[in-house]
This record gives structure tokens, C-alpha cells and sequence, in this order.
């Protein structure tokens, strides 16, 4: 099936070479593929030539492309501009999460898997996220609060602010300046 689908978008981008809906389809088939180069290339070009009114999706794909591709260090700043155009984005969050954490970079991965957590709390998988950097981190009190599954147990821990019910952090693109 995805050969044929190719096939179907390879015959669209022959008809139309410069629309850079085909272009983004095509990317993300090159990424689903394990074709980053290509993909990085196709969704690349779509990002400048949107220039200002890129969205925070396609910046998404093209930092998600790159850390695939072993290049997370690269994709920190696509990932950046993504979260400023959308702080609320909590895929956003999550992929830069997991980029800082291949980087090594722990404490900043476990912030931005707590701001995921706080915009999307139904995304119960990435308390195993922020639970694996916590323990490479070998803060195991946290580790072992990531069990209750209770952000506002763990946000301050981080040097997160709570909001004033004290349930949720407030979401904070300051963050972005760890980048």
C-alpha cells in the first residue's frame, strides 16, 4: 500500500513540481519511509518558502524529521520556533522532550515532558518519558512520584510554577530558553 501511495503523490508532484502541499505529503512518506535525507530536503523546502506564515505543524515534521534522522541537536531550534508559534502544542513539547533527552540533556528533557503532561494529561505515556530521564538524572523520589501520575507533585521538584489551584504548571515558553 505505502508504494502505491507514493506512486499516487509521485505522479501529483509530477503534475504540480511547486505545490508544497505535495511537497510536505511527500516529506512525511520519505520520513515514514527511513528516507530522512529526502525527507528533510522536501519538508526543508516547504518551511522557507512559507517563510513568516509557516505553521507550528510543519515545523513539528521538519524537527521530528531531523532528530529520526540523528541530527536532535538541529532540531532544537525548528522545535523552538514551533512552540513559539503554539507554547500550547504539547507534541511539540513531547518531541523536544525526547530530542533533549538523545541529547543527553535531562533535567530540560524532564521540563518539557512536565509542560506535554500539563497540556495533554490524557497522554499517560509520557510519564514513562519523564520517568526513564529521571532516573538518568537518579532522582528515584521522582522517579517513584511519576507512579501517582500527579504533576503537581512533581512540577515544583522541576522548578516549575503551579498555578494558583496548584493542580497544573502554568505552561511556560520561557522553557524555550533552555534551548
Amino acid at each position: 500500500l505505502m508504494d502505491e501511495v507514493m506512486q499516487l503523490v509521485l505522479a501529483a508532484h509530477q503534475h504540480a513540481p511547486e505545490d508544497l502541499d505535495i511537497k510536505v505529503l511527500m516529506g512525511v512518506l520519505y520520513n515514514v519511509s527511513s528516507d530522512f535525507e529526502s525527507a528533510g530536503a522536501l519538508l526543508s523546502e516547504a518551511v522557507h518558502s512559507r517563510g513568516e506564515q509557516v505553521d507550528f505543524n510543519l515545523l513539528n515534521k521538519l524537527g521530528a524529521t531531523l532528530a529520526n534522522s540523528g541530527k536532535g541537536a538541529q532540531a532544537l531550534p525548528i522545535y523552538k520556533q514551533a512552540l513559539e508559534k503554539r507554547p500550547n502544542y504539547a507534541r511539540g513539547w513531547l518531541n523536544l522532550g525526547i530530542s533533549l533527552a538523545n541529547l543527553n540533556r535531562y533535567q530540560d528533557a524532564a521540563k518539557a515532558y512536565v509542560q506535554a503532561l500539563h497540556l495533554n494529561p490524557r497522554a499517560r505515556h509520557i510519564w514513562g518519558y519523564l520517568r526513564v530521564v529521571l532516573t538518568c538524572l537518579e532522582e528515584l523520589d521522582l522517579v517513584e512520584l511519576c507512579g501517582k501520575e500527579d504533576i503537581s507533585s512533581v512540577a515544583p521538584r522541576l522548578s516549575l510554577k503551579l498555578d494558583s489551584r496548584g493542580q497544573q504548571p502554568i505552561p511556560d515558553s520561557s522553557l524555550l530558553t533552555i534551548l
